[in-house]
């Protein structure tokens, strides 16, 4: 079963996000300090990783470059959520993630984003 690791600075959000993916039967983690997030990549070994952007004490755009140009982890799928959508022009993006949700969304599309990244290899 592919693992999914959700990071978010609102527990309220991250946790609504793994009910959702619960409910579908995926295995999802919640991760609410960014200071735990290596530690936690490493334990678990995720699949995916939703990450909000921006973090707080953090650049989300250094973390998903960091993530996808890591030996260790740059194959780990990366869904950004956020409700700035000019995120997917950002210059230090490019690249760095596979898929982008922008917040409010609906149950169905983080669901079907969800099952598409862990189904093919997809960059934006």
């Amino acid at each position: 079963m592919k693992k999914i690791l959700i990071m978010d600075n609102d527990p309220d959000n991250a946790d609504a996000i793994k009910e959702v993916l619960d409910f579908e039967d995926m295995k999802a983690l919640a991760v609410y300090k960014i200071e735990q997030l290596d530690q936690k990549i490493i334990a678990y070994a995720p699949d995916l990783l939703i990450m909000s952007i921006p973090l707080k004490n953090s650049d989300g755009s250094a973390l998903c470059f960091r993530l996808k140009n890591s030996p260790d982890h740059s194959d780990i799928k990366i869904i950004l959520i956020s409700t700035q959508y000019n995120i997917l022009s950002d210059e230090k993006l490019i690249g760095c993630f596979d898929d982008f949700l922008e917040k409010p969304f609906a149950t169905e599309e983080l669901i079907e984003k969800v099952k598409s990244c862990l189904q093919q290899d997809r960059v934006i």
